[in-house]
C-alpha cells in the first residue's frame, strides 16, 4: 500500500465526515495551506498521521484498513471470461501470476514450467478476453491492475472460493 492511497483515504474520510481542511488544520495546530501541502506530499510522518486520525475520531489502524479496502478493486467477469478461465486452469494461473502477483514473463515460465511460445499463446488469449493489454513495446498490463477481488457469483468464483 502506498502513502498516496493512505492520503487519498484521509481525504475521503474528511469528505464523509463533512470536515473542512480549515477545521482539521485548526484541530491539529497547522495552517490550512500547510495541511493541504501535507496531504499531497511524498511522505508524511507517523506523528502527523496520528494527530490527523485523532482529530477525525478514528484510529490509525482504521485508516490503514480503510485505505486497504479502497485499494482493492471489485472486478466482475463476463461469462466468456469466466468460462475461459474455468476451462483452463493454467490460463487462470498465468493471469493470476502476472496480474495479482506482478510476476515477469520469465518468472511465470519458470513457475508454471511452460515454454515461451506457450506463454505467448496464453497472453494472446488473455488479451482477446480483455483481461490484459499488451503494449506496442511488448509489456503486459493487467486491465484491472493492482489488487482486486472478483465480484459476483458464478462457477469460477464458486470454484475459487472452494479450492483456494
Amino acid at each position: 500500500m502506498t502513502h498516496k492511497v493512505i492520503l487519498e483515504s484521509l481525504k475521503g474520510i474528511l469528505k464523509t465526515k463533512k470536515m473542512s481542511y480549515k477545521s482539521l488544520s485548526d484541530e491539529i495546530g497547522m495552517s490550512e495551506s500547510g495541511l493541504k501541502k501535507l496531504l499531497t506530499a511524498k511522505d508524511i510522518s507517523l506523528n502527523r498521521l496520528t494527530k490527523i486520525t485523532d482529530a477525525l475520531g478514528i484510529s490509525f489502524s482504521d485508516l490503514i484498513h480503510i485505505a486497504h479496502e479502497e485499494e482493492i478493486k471489485r472486478v466482475s467477469l463476463t461469462s466468456k471470461q469466466e468460462e475461459a478461465l474455468l476451462s483452463d486452469h493454467l490460463l487462470l494461473r498465468v493471469l493470476w501470476r502476472m496480474s495479482v502477483e506482478d510476476r515477469s514473463e520469465n518468472e511465470v515460465i519458470e513457475l508454471e514450467k511452460i515454454t515461451r511460445s506457450k506463454l505467448t499463446s496464453f497472453l494472446l488469449k488473455l488479451e482477446n478476453l480483455d483481461l490484459i493489454h499488451i503494449t506496442k513495446f511488448g509489456k503486459v498490463v493487467s486491465v484491472h491492475g493492482g489488487l482486486y477481488r472478483w465480484a459476483g457469483k458464478g462457477k469460477l468464483i464458486d470454484r475459487l472460493n472452494r479450492d483456494w
